[in-house]
């Protein structure tokens, strides 16, 4: 697989996960993370207490900006999100 598909591969899969945390935002906590394995680049939604060797964690709230069309929703940030994939590619 070529870095750019990886890089592709990473960035839906962050996106995906911040949606389904979005439509279920009741079903998590307020300080939910997004868990990224680092050896596999599995893409996770974990507590905020989960600190597992080999991951690494960014609050999904970081993540999501106000949704312009709908006041009082909310939308990912594909600026934040592809700041975390930046984290993950290699030049």
């Amino acid at each position: 697989m070529s870095e750019e598909s990886k890089t592709k591969e990473l960035r839906d899969m962050i996106y995906r996960a911040v949606v389904e945390y979005l439509e279920n935002e009741e079903s998590y906590s307020d300080d939910t993370q997004l868990e990224i394995n680092t050896n596999t680049m599995e893409v996770t939604l974990a507590d905020a207490d989960q600190d597992l060797p080999g991951c690494d964690y960014y609050a999904v709230m970081d993540l999501v900006r106000g949704d312009e069309n709908s006041p009082g929703q909310w939308s990912p940030d594909n600026d934040a999100i592809e700041e975390v994939v930046a984290d993950y590619i290699t030049e």
